[in-house]
């Protein structure tokens, strides 16, 4: 039988994570928008921050 585990309740305000990421032209796709892989790599980035304060 596994061990048993305590929840931990966390409240929203002490996951909270502010980044502040500059928009380079090396971040734009051919049709000078921002390029959509590098937004979902910077909010993988984050979500791993704020995942960090639950363990």
């Amino acid at each position: 039988m596994p061990a048993e585990s305590k929840a931990k309740n966390v409240s929203v305000s002490d996951t909270e994570v502010e980044v502040r990421n500059c928009f380079l032209p090396r971040n734009l796709n051919p049709h000078d928008t921002f390029f959509g892989g590098d937004l979902l790599a910077w909010m993988d980035k984050i979500a791993l921050h704020c995942a960090q304060k639950f363990t």
